[in-house]
This record gives structure tokens, C-alpha cells and sequence, in this order.
């Protein structure tokens, strides 16, 4: 929002926040306990998740352009990019450190 109002410099600042943001989650949770110290089987969801964009990505990409929200759907539709190349990353790891669980 900061961006579409003309302040780039401050849609960074929020950008900035928002990636620290995510790392200090991931602290915390392990530092909890929550995760499992094998954390590849999450991984292996994950992946499935993230190389899985494009079965319902498209059609909120379409809903979005119908609507007239152009901008928002050529946002979402990088978004989708960038997920199924997370899939791929993952999948690539996921071959190399564990691949029982690869499928």
C-alpha cells in the first residue's frame, strides 16, 4: 500500500521489517520446540504446497482481472512464479539431503 501511495521508501522500510520478521519466527519456534529436529518431512509438505501454486493460483489471477484489479493480479501472478520456484528449490533439496522422502 505504501508503494501504490507514492512512498517507495517507506513500503522498503516495511519490506525490511516484514523478511526480519519471518527469520525471527523461525528463531523462535525452534527455540520452542515446536519443530521436530528432523525438519525435513515439514520441508517435504511444504514443497508440495509451494510447487502446487499453479492449480488455484490461476483462477484468483483471473477473478483479480475481471474485476479490473490488474495491478494486483500481475502481483499475484509473480507470486505464483516465485512459489513454484520454491517448489523447485525445495524439491532439489529435498533430493539431495532426503531423499526417502522425495516422491
Amino acid at each position: 500500500m505504501a508503494r501504490e501511495q507514492g512512498l517507495p521508501e517507506v513500503a522498503k522500510k516495511f519490506y525490511n521489517i516484514a523478511m526480519q520478521e519471518s527469520i525471527h519466527s523461525g528463531f523462535f519456534s525452534a527455540l520452542n520446540g515446536k519443530y521436530d529436529q528432523n525438519f525435513w518431512p515439514m520441508v517435504a509438505e511444504v514443497q508440495k504446497l509451494e510447487a502446487s501454486a499453479d492449480e488455484k493460483m490461476p483462477e484468483m489471477i483471473e477473478g483479480l482481472r475481471k474485476l479490473g484489479v490488474h495491478d494486483a493480479a500481475d502481483e499475484l501472478d509473480t507470486f505464483m512464479a516465485q512459489e513454484m520456484n520454491h517448489g523447485k528449490i525445495l524439491a532439489e533439496l529435498l533430493a539431495e539431503h532426503a531423499p526417502e522422502l522425495c516422491k
